[in-house]
């Protein structure tokens, strides 16, 4: 098995929204975190680049909504909708404040 983009799984949850993950990576000084499997939220602990995180991408694949919000999307098996945060200085810029949501990748 592979590298994951996201190494760090901070909780899997039924009531799993990007805003839930969100606060899960802010609470952990996580610049990226990434949404898996419809309940999965996965951190970026080390902090890597946008473009250390994106080698791995981009799909189509991310199909699954949020278990605790049926509008958003939460990945799918072995992709990640991967979200960044003003929570952390990045090493990129990105084109909004706030939460971003960077795409879908595998």
């Amino acid at each position: 098995m592979g590298k994951r983009a996201l190494s760090f799984m901070a909780a899997s949850l039924p009531s799993m929204t990007p805003e839930l993950c969100s606060r899960m990576a802010k609470t952990r000084f996580a610049s990226a975190y990434g949404l898996e499997y419809g309940r999965e939220c996965w951190l970026d602990p080390e902090n890597g680049t946008f473009a250390d995180l994106t080698q791995y991408g981009p799909s189509t694949k991310c199909a699954m909504f949020c278990a605790g919000d049926p509008q958003a999307s939460c990945g799918d098996e072995c992709t990640v909708d991967l979200y960044t945060s003003e929570a952390v200085e990045l090493n990129v810029t990105m084109p909004e404040a706030g939460v971003t949501n960077l795409g879908c990748y595998q």
